[in-house]
């Protein structure tokens, strides 16, 4: 699954979404905590939804939680590039 996610680079988009709901929670609440607060990223491919019957697992659901460090690094990647600013 990881590779269809690379692939059709999902993996650049989630990194986006995920810095993008980082940077809301954190202007949004005073008490927010990336490790404790952020569940991580699901993608569902829905025609792609069945049981494997061989280790007994649903395949076509990826789920990912990005490392802080990876959050921070485009943070301040796109703060430099004046994309956005920190209050």
């Amino acid at each position: 699954m990881f590779e269809l996610m690379c692939k059709n680079r999902y993996d650049i988009q989630y990194q986006i979404y995920s810095l993008a709901l980082h940077k809301f929670l954190k202007m949004k609440y005073n008490n927010y905590c990336y490790k404790n607060n952020f569940g991580g990223i699901y993608y569902i491919f829905l025609r792609g939804i069945f049981l494997d019957t061989n280790n007994k697992s649903l395949t076509g659901i990826y789920f990912i939680k990005p490392k802080f460090k990876l959050i921070y690094k485009l943070s301040r990647f796109f703060i430099k590039k004046k994309i956005f600013y920190e209050k």
